[in-house]
């Protein structure tokens, strides 16, 4: 869990949920354990936010002329704890295709 909140940015957007990156990275193992414990029991009942569906897209003018659409790159913001949460499903998906 460390691993995957350690390697979110600082100072980057929080998409929507007002949660940053480094509100989570300021967690003792024992905050994160408790926090993701929560999450995963909560979504057992719950199911994943309906918020954690949207997300929200961005166009950053890279160089050059503004009216050019070439001159842009998109920017996909999400959540930071659905981000979190993928990250973590994902690692625990490469432990066992590994095994």
């Amino acid at each position: 869990m460390g691993q995957v909140f350690a390697k979110m940015g600082n100072n980057k957007s929080a998409g929507g949920s007002w949660i940053k990156a480094e509100l989570l990275k300021g967690y003792s193992h024992s905050g994160m354990l408790q926090t993701i414990t929560r999450l995963f029991n909560f979504f057992r009942v719950k199911g994943l936010p309906k918020d954690w569906n949207e997300l929200l897209l961005v166009s950053v003018h890279k160089n050059g002329s503004a009216d050019n659409p070439n001159n842009f790159r998109g920017i996909l913001l999400m959540p930071v704890l659905s981000n979190a949460f993928s990250q973590l499903i994902l690692k625990r998906m490469e432990g066992m295709v590994d095994q």
